[in-house]
């Protein structure tokens, strides 16, 4: 006769906790891919806005002020 390893079988309570284990780890990776969509976007409108464009056409004027000084 052969002799086999015992068979492992978890107990509910531990299959249930790395079934949880699993869910909270991929509702941390759905969290932190939603935070840094909104975190882009946020960022791109702000880079988009009239204010910012404004504001960089500004320091273009003021930079060319400048060289033509020096």
């Amino acid at each position: 006769m052969h002799k086999h390893a015992p068979l492992v079988i978890p107990d509910l309570f531990t299959a249930t906790r790395i079934q949880h284990d699993i869910y909270l780890k991929l509702l941390q990776e759905d969290t932190t891919k939603r935070i840094e969509e909104a975190i882009h976007k946020n960022i791109e409108e702000k880079l988009n806005s009239e204010e910012v464009k404004i504001e960089i056409e500004r320091c273009i004027e003021e930079g060319k002020k400048n060289w033509l000084i020096m």
